[in-house]
């Protein structure tokens, strides 16, 4: 007799296999995520405040920018920044330092009409000891030293003048600190680099080339002075000459 139950029924051979585990990918878990805290509105307003604040500059001085500093060519550069190659580099930090720093004992420097009143006092002073010691000698040679329009006569009165206005130079310059004229208008010609005032090597150089234009028969009454016009055109505002940049000088005005 058939038994109504055997279709389910399940087979002990089947019931002995152990059943195959099915491949399947481990489940990817991700890391477990902090809680969110919620921020305190003092703290939100701190960090909106930081963030709109202006980055803090390289220094608080209101100054900084006014100050001159030695390892500066540039007025803007900084310490420590990469300084520009060449010789101008350097003449810029000469002119630099030299303008504020080193002549603050000064009120400034001289302007050209003020230089060239003074040079022409000095000019006028010197003119006049030269003119009389000129007479003196033609009465002590009895006639024999005349002055003439000729070229002999001219180069004879301007060496004259060239070697009284070489003495009168040096020795206002080391015992007075300036001539005459520049002493009526408060002006020195001091050192460009150091401020202080000229040497006597100095003094006798920086008279060479104004004398030596001097000595060219008649033409050096127009070149001597052209020494000293030649200013005009420096385009610093110093407004330094030939001669001032011959010797390393400028003209101050003394407070």
């Amino acid at each position: 007799m058939s038994d109504p139950f055997e279709a389910m029924r399940i087979p002990k051979e089947q019931a002995a296999a152990p059943s195959a585990p099915q491949p399947s990918s481990p489940p990817v878990q991700g890391r477990p995520q902090a809680p969110v805290q919620p921020v305190p509105p003092q703290a939100r307003r701190a960090a909106e405040s930081a963030q709109s604040a202006p980055l803090p500059g390289p220094s608080d001085d209101p100054f900084e920018q006014m100050r001159i500093r030695p390892e500066s060519t540039h007025p803007g550069a900084r310490p420590g920044a990469a300084q520009p190659l060449g010789g101008a580099s350097d003449g810029q930090s000469r002119s630099l330092l030299a303008d504020v720093p080193r002549l603050r004992a000064y009120s400034g420097s001289a302007s050209l009409g003020v230089r060239i009143l003074a040079r022409a006092i000095d000019v006028v002073f010197v003119s006049l000891i030269a003119v009389g010691l000129w007479f003196l000698l033609a009465y002590l040679l009895k006639g024999k030293l005349v002055l003439d329009f000729s070229v002999g006569g001219y180069l004879a009165f301007a060496l004259v003048f060239v070697a009284l206005n070489l003495v009168y130079e040096v020795l206002c310059t080391q015992f007075g600190g300036s001539t005459i004229g520049r002493s009526i208008f408060k002006l020195h010609v001091v050192q460009y680099n150091t401020g202080e005032v000229m040497d006597t090597n100095t003094s006798i150089f920086r008279q060479l080339l104004p004398s030596a234009a001097l000595l060219v028969p008649f033409a050096g009454v127009a070149l001597a002075p052209l020494t000293y016009l030649s200013a005009l055109w420096d385009p610093t505002r110093l407004k330094r000459d030939w001669t001032d940049r011959l010797t390393e000088t400028t003209w101050v005005r003394r407070v």
